[in-house]
């Protein structure tokens, strides 16, 4: 954030204009919960410096202009009526099976589809609708006591150190997640993923989480897990080539820590299993028999990946985006410690890189095929609830198709499937 007059004010005084561009920034700062005049200026400033400079009266003068809707105009600018708006809590409650999302948590959810409930209507129809559930997200529920000291994380600002973890609650039904965290606070990435026991993926995913930041951190840290072995050798060489002055027997590219010391990615988990994990487990197991799923049958396991595999990927990437807006970085006056890279060479490394193909589902050609029949059957809407209802609708299908392709040619269809070391990527011939 450039230093000098961070507030974008001058002294002709000149302020921002009304205009469908501003409409749209403001409006979706308001849909990440980023609301009130001190957090939107700041983050205007971080975002945008010097191009949209306003005092506190034209900034709610503009708010005012351009019908931003936030909890505190909802319903009286004609967006949504108080049914209209007690239906959408209603339906946001119903989607959390097992009452582990509290009112403020809901009402970021709803804010990021444009709706902005204040949280005192949300936790009354709560109270309403589900009142056991403030029972089950009291603290002291089914908690034993911390074994653990619980110690302060230092951290001089983002980019100083990235820890790692693969998360594995998921994978009884098949997804596991590999993921990336700044000690500063943001996630960076976690990626749904078959396996996140081969070697090959951390190493794949980082290098695409650096480069889009086209930066390394200072330092990894992980457990000591097996998988981490080429992500260790990548960091310490990147590091060594990109930043050779730092020595590394001083301040490490990589330091292994017992798990239970692994803390700024490990206590992320817990939260993503309460708001997310165990949803997405019920929504998986309500339905899939009454659909025809055979959990041993290569086709079905397949198919019911391309249906679900992105699902889980894009209810993750959401739970990230809500994580992250809950704070912004100017507020902690941390200091950026990221080392600049050549992106080009990160190109060269992931090109061919094994982890591209384990960290897919199912082979192309796979996807191809559930691709067409998907068009045949009509094309309707996937989403959680509906997963199994498409399934059952294209399952005959995809079966059929996947049989012709492969008939005579392949004696074992798993191999082209669901082994992580046959990387094939198009159909027998």
């Amino acid at each position: 954030m450039p230093g000098n007059n961070p507030e974008g004010q001058n002294q002709h005084g000149k302020v921002a204009p009304a205009s469908e561009e501003l409409a749209a920034i403001l409006q979706s700062y308001c849909n990440r919960g980023i609301i009130g005049y001190a957090k939107i200026r700041q983050k205007l400033n971080w975002d945008h410096p010097g191009k949209y400079p306003m005092g506190r009266s034209i900034f709610y003068q503009r708010m005012d202009e351009l019908k931003i809707i936030t909890p505190r105009t909802t319903g009286k600018r004609g967006d949504l009526t108080a049914e209209d708006l007690h239906d959408a809590i209603v339906a946001e409650i119903h989607e959390d099976a097992n009452q582990r999302r509290g009112p403020a948590y809901i009402q970021e959810r709803l804010q990021r589809q444009g709706i902005h409930p204040p949280v005192n209507v949300v936790r009354t129809v709560m109270k309403l609708v589900a009142p056991d559930g403030f029972l089950r997200r009291h603290p002291h529920m089914g908690q034993g006591r911390d074994r653990i000291v619980r110690e302060k994380v230092i951290c001089l600002g983002p980019g100083e150190k990235v820890s790692v973890d693969g998360h594995e609650k998921l994978l009884d039904i098949g997804y596991a997640i590999y993921g990336f965290r700044d000690t500063w606070g943001k996630i960076l990435a976690y990626w749904v993923v078959p396996n996140a026991r081969l070697a090959c993926v951390p190493s794949y995913l980082y290098l695409k989480v650096i480069r889009k930041l086209e930066a390394i951190p200072i330092q990894i840290t992980s457990d000591r897990g097996s998988e981490t072995v080429e992500l260790y050798a990548l960091q310490r060489s990147l590091r060594a080539t990109f930043d050779p002055e730092l020595d590394q027997e001083r301040v490490p590219a990589y330091v292994y820590l017992p798990s239970t010391r692994n803390i700024v990615i490990e206590r992320s988990w817990r939260p993503l299993v309460e708001k997310l994990g165990r949803n997405i487990q019920h929504r998986w197991a309500n339905g899939r028999l009454e659909a025809g799923f055979l959990e041993n049958n290569d086709t079905h396991r397949a198919l019911a990946d391309w249906i679900w595999a992105p699902l889980v990927q894009k209810e993750v990437d959401e739970y990230v985006d809500q994580f992250n807006d809950h704070h912004n970085p100017a507020e902690f006056n941390g200091t950026n410690n990221y080392v600049p890279i050549d992106p080009l060479i990160i190109d060269d490394l992931m090109e061919g890189h094994d982890g591209a193909a384990a960290c897919k589902f199912f082979p192309d050609w796979v996807g191809e095929i559930a691709g067409r029949v998907y068009e045949e059957v009509g094309k309707p809407t996937i989403s959680m609830n509906e997963a199994w209802a498409v399934f059952a609708t294209m399952i005959e299908g995809f079966e059929a198709t996947v049989n012709e392709t492969l008939e005579g040619r392949v004696p074992h269809f798993s191999l082209y499937l669901t082994s992580l070391n046959q990387l094939a990527h198009q159909p027998p011939t």
